[in-house]
């Protein structure tokens, strides 16, 4: 009838002891059932000794054992107060512990939602103490689970449990599963048998309901091509959830509904407590800003009676941006989606690939300084190659102008470094194109990509092709509906402002030799005023300004700001009259 552990003693002395103290454990159950419990059996039989944990002398039981009951149809629900039951051979090593779970739809314990405080460990009848905050709701299912929380074979203890099917007392609609279950807290499979521990459940039924759970609570980002899912799925009884939003996902909408939608109030507040305010109040739910990095987000339902509350947390990481903001064409911070071929990854065939892009239109061009990629696969001397082709009139990749710095064994977001004379022309059309330097077989790596049309960042007037080509061996390009991830990076051609001369010069044609004419004063490039004189029968000088920067441009006028003429444009040089 009552076991224990081998390592007790089972003969002799100790077996006395143990007739004895289940003869005690049977006579302090008498009458012991509350008759104002929600649930109680305790005045049955004491005639099961049921294992908790591992025992010394048997490791096959299991560490589990729960029993079900079915909540009454109170409108409200119901206030948990205490779980009793009758403990034999336990001491505080044991590591009793004793919890509320919900129940799954084929009748086995699913989640924990409450854990019931101790009181002094020792044999026989013990209350177990539920949270404040700890309710039930009408018409449910849900399981009295017995575990320990220490480790080891040896830290068992019993549950005495009775062979009787009866109840002591029991509040309206309340009922005991009369099988109980073994198993472990996290499984999903468990054993029955027939004994049923004696045990009462006791509470109240709500007048002013404490319920501060939520029915639902979604996070959404309002981003058709971003997907930002909260784990793990919504449970009314779980309150800890993580969701991850993309770089360029800047807000997100999370709604939370109280399960009382008629009575509890709900609030969303920051990590530090700090009441939020809805950063769009005209869209439907609650919408918070997103810094880059985890932010917290706390969904606090205050329940009817306006003291129990119930605070469901959500930490919402934002991902770092790859883009640069500055950059002349990004599209890094897409959603990643597919993966790219470049090189020879058989002897059989070569990838080249190729996206498209149109420079804007600043008049002066543009200097290329580097162009970024990601990339997931590198072989070892790939010959990684990254270059930029002009384009043909059909948009083909025609001619190879720049070759970008190689990067070998590497993954992730990498620079190839452009050339320093690298230009590109405004308003044309040019190409990225990434292949190997090394034709061998089996010498490639993969780039990341995406479906997107969309960039993350453009200088004015630059666009990226939404489609990419990819070339076999050298034969023809053909689309490719994916897109790699890449961003070109330089700056816009600044027209210079330096409206300076280097030198100014004037001569005068002494039967074919050039003579020089003394200026007053001599030149300098911040003096402007200048006068010469010649002798009365040289009537023609050519005067020559040296533009100290070679993109300006020099024009001659009279002193009224007429535009002179070159009066000999058979010469060299500028001829005045």
């Amino acid at each position: 009838m009552f076991r224990r552990r081998a390592s007790r003693g089972a003969f002799g002395a100790d077996a006395v002891a143990a007739r004895s103290l289940a003869a005690f454990l049977c006579s302090a159950i008498a009458h012991a059932a509350s008759a104002d419990a929600l649930l109680s059996n305790l005045d049955e039989d004491n005639d099961a000794g049921i294992v908790v944990a591992s025992p010394a002398d048997d490791s096959t039981v299991g560490t589990a054992q729960a029993i079900g009951f079915q909540t009454g149809s109170g409108e409200r629900g119901y206030n948990l107060t205490s779980v009793k039951a009758v403990l034999g051979n336990a001491a505080a090593s044991d590591g009793v512990r004793v919890r509320i779970f919900s129940s799954r739809s084929n009748g086995t314990p699913y989640l924990s939602l409450y854990t019931l405080s101790n009181p002094a460990i020792s044999d026989g009848i013990l209350t177990f103490t539920a949270p404040a905050s700890a309710n039930l709701k009408k018409d449910s299912r849900y399981f009295v689970v017995f575990d320990s929380t220490a480790s080891g074979s040896g830290n068992d203890y019993e549950i005495r449990g009775t062979e009787s099917e009866s109840l002591n007392s029991q509040a309206d609609g309340w009922s005991l599963n009369t099988d109980r279950h073994v198993g472990t807290p996290d499984s999903t499979s468990w054993s029955t048998s027939n004994e049923v521990p004696l045990i009462e459940i006791s509470g109240d039924a709500v007048v002013r309901s404490n319920d501060a759970t939520l029915s639902t609570l979604s996070v959404k980002d309002g981003t058709p091509r971003f997907v930002t899912l909260m784990s793990p799925s919504f449970d009314s009884s779980m309150t800890s959830y993580t969701t991850s939003a993309a770089a360029l996902v800047d807000q997100i909408t999370i709604k939370g509904t109280a399960t009382n939608t008629d009575g509890a109030t709900v609030a969303y507040l920051d990590g530090d407590d700090q009441l939020l305010t809805d950063a769009d109040a005209d869209t439907e739910g609650f919408q918070v800003d997103l810094e880059v990095g985890e932010n917290t987000i706390q969904v606090r339902v205050t329940a009817e009676d306006g003291s129990t509350t119930r605070t469901y947390t959500v930490v919402a990481t934002r991902a770092e941006p790859l883009a640069s903001p500055d950059a002349l064409l990004s599209n890094l911070d897409e959603r990643n989606v597919t993966s790219l071929y470049a090189g020879t990854p058989t002897n059989k065939i070569r990838w080249t690939l190729a996206i498209g892009f149109e420079t804007g239109s600043n008049e002066g061009g543009y200097t290329l300084t580097s162009v970024k990629g990601v990339v997931s696969f590198n072989t070892a001397s790939s010959g990684m190659r990254v270059r930029i082709f002009s384009s043909t009139e059909e948009g083909r990749p025609e001619n190879s102008l720049y070759t970008l710095s190689s990067i070998t064994n590497n993954v992730g977001v990498r620079t190839f470094e452009a050339p320093a004379d690298a230009t590109l022309e405004s308003e044309t059309s040019y190409f990225v194109v990434f292949d190997t330097a090394n034709t061998r077989g089996g010498k490639y790596y993969k780039l990341r990509g995406t479906t997107s049309e969309f960039v993350n960042s453009a200088a004015a007037g630059w666009s990226l092709d939404d489609d990419s080509h990819t070339q076999f061996w050298s034969v023809r390009w053909i689309a490719n509906g994916a897109v790699p991830f890449v961003e070109i990076n330089g700056d816009a051609v600044v027209p210079s402002s330096d409206a300076t001369l280097s030198g100014l010069g004037l001569t005068w044609d002494d039967g074919g030799t050039a003579t020089d004419i003394a200026l007053n004063p001599s030149f300098e490039a911040s003096t402007t005023a200048y006068t010469a004189s010649v002798a009365n029968g040289v009537d023609q000088i050519t005067i020559a300004g040296a533009k100290s920067d070679s993109g300006a441009r020099v024009d001659y006028f009279d002193g009224t700001d007429t535009a002179l003429t070159d009066a000999d444009g058979n010469a060299a040089g500028f001829q005045v009259d």
